[in-house]
């Protein structure tokens, strides 16, 4: 941990941390997980701090102070996670699929996945007719 020793107070820390928050968002901006990783702060904290910025009254309509400057892609290709910059403006539009580009991702994917999924009765060498059978003649035999 840079900038921090052993004896300074718990006061100290939190405000050497919280200047480094605010420094990453002056100079390169960055995403909550980011922010997580470079200040040692708890998630939840980071958090408190990003809506507290977000919904600080600013003079114009729709204006916020900490803005939304990209989205990067989370672990299943989606454009959800926001990067976030220190400074007056609108946030960037999210991206949105068309119609078109929902129905070709479908596509896709169906036809990735088709063929891959083993059932059930495949991996047991049963038929549905067997495996009905055979647990009918459990239940019988239990209330006997």
């Amino acid at each position: 941990m840079s900038g921090i020793t052993p004896g300074q107070s718990a006061e100290m820390r939190g405000a050497l941390h919280y200047a480094k928050l605010v420094h990453l968002l002056l100079t390169t901006g960055a995403s909550i997980p980011e922010m997580v990783e470079e200040t040692g702060f708890h998630e939840h904290t980071i958090h408190r701090y990003v809506k507290a910025m977000r919904h600080m009254p600013m003079e114009k309509r729709g204006m916020k102070l900490l803005r939304v400057i990209a989205y990067l892609p989370d672990s299943r290709g989606y454009r959800t996670i926001r990067v976030y910059k220190l400074e007056i403006g609108h946030d960037v539009k999210s991206p949105r699929m068309t119609d078109a580009q929902k129905s070709r991702a479908y596509r896709e994917r169906k036809k990735r996945f088709a063929g891959s999924a083993i059932s059930v009765f495949e991996q047991s060498g049963m038929s549905r007719n067997d495996l009905h059978h055979s647990s009918n003649a459990a239940t019988v035999s239990t209330f006997r």
